[in-house]
């Protein structure tokens, strides 16, 4: 079930790291102060710049002047003062750009029915990237003291490679990592440009968030249920969650299993519990604040969110249900 939080509710346990108690966008971006409104939080972002399309010419060393490449147009942003402009990305004929401002349509539905809060706002690689991040004033109880916070995380994306899209992401608290729930919100684009979203308003949007988050949750409090009997065990959930790669040799091996073994111990010594809830959060936090701690703020936000570590979460949470099935 989903409670709704208290003061009380949360008790951090100290990270051995270099991002300890810091999760994916802190750092990065903005931290919204709540009297900010979405104007205020877009140009203290950087995400008050406009996208447009451009026809995208090419030089031929046979022929004189550009050519137009045809079915193809390029992705531009101009930069609110002065006339910079900047290529971010390639796209078709029928590519229609979606300004940051649509990203805020979709917060609004939630904060100002006070179902939500601004949490973080901020651009990456130079605007091919753009996101808002809103937390969801409920949390989900595992078990005694162990919640999950509930976050929607708002992406735009203006390279060409993708569209806007909502990720539902819960966050551990107790070690600041972030979990996986197996859905996300994908609007259709019309010719026009315009969005069409599975939900209609306010509340069609915050049942599908709870319908989410209490379908993810459900999965940990199994987890949290299904223990650990023998010390194998444990080892045997990280071969399955994180398999053997290639090029990924056999001393490297030992240091990641070291590495989620000690996590594991962690766990246990907070919680007193051999469970395989445990095992997966130390799968997760490794993935958060070990594999990803060498790498800059953006580059950890960029990697642990929108592009390679989230099918690793969906990976592991796969090998977390088949080894409860087993």
């Amino acid at each position: 079930m989903t409670d709704f939080k208290t003061q009380s509710s949360h008790v951090n346990v100290p990270l051995p790291y270099h991002h300890k108690g810091k999760l994916l966008w802190d750092g990065v971006g903005v931290a919204v102060h709540p009297a900010w409104d979405r104007s205020t939080i877009m140009q203290r972002a950087g995400q008050d710049y406009i996208v447009e399309t451009a026809r995208l010419f090419m030089y031929d060393q046979h022929k004189p002047g550009p050519i137009e490449v045809p079915g193809v147009q390029a992705i531009r942003r101009t930069y609110p003062k002065g006339n910079e402009v900047r290529v971010l990305g390639k796209a078709g004929a029928r590519y229609q750009p979606i300004q940051n401002s649509v990203m805020y349509d979709v917060a609004d539905l939630l904060v100002k029915n006070g179902k939500a809060n601004y949490c973080n706002a901020g651009t990456a690689l130079g605007g091919r990237y753009a996101w808002v991040i809103v937390q969801l004033v409920s949390a989900y109880k595992v078990a005694h003291g162990d919640f999950v916070d509930e976050y929607l995380l708002i992406l735009n994306n203006h390279n060409g490679k993708g569209s806007m899209k909502i990720l539902f992401t819960p966050v551990h608290v107790n070690t600041h990592t972030v979990l996986f729930a197996p859905d996300r919100a994908r609007p259709r684009i019309t010719h026009s440009g315009g969005l069409c979203w599975d939900f209609r308003n306010a509340d069609g949007l915050w049942k599908m968030c709870q319908r989410v988050f209490t379908k993810a949750g459900r999965v940990y409090s199994k987890m949290h249920e299904r223990k650990l009997r023998m010390p194998t065990d444990a080892s045997d959930f990280f071969n399955k969650a994180l398999p053997r790669g290639k090029g990924i040799h056999g001393t490297h091996r030992m240091r990641i299993q070291a590495s989620l073994h000690r996590l594991y111990r962690e766990k246990i010594r907070s919680s007193g519990e051999y469970s395989l809830w445990a095992a997966y959060n130390a799968v997760m936090e490794y993935l958060d604040h070990v594999r990803l701690s060498c790498r800059t703020q953006e580059g950890r936000l960029i990697r642990g969110l929108i592009e390679d570590v989230p099918r690793r979460r969906a990976k592991v949470l796969k090998a977390a249900t088949n080894f409860m099935r087993s």
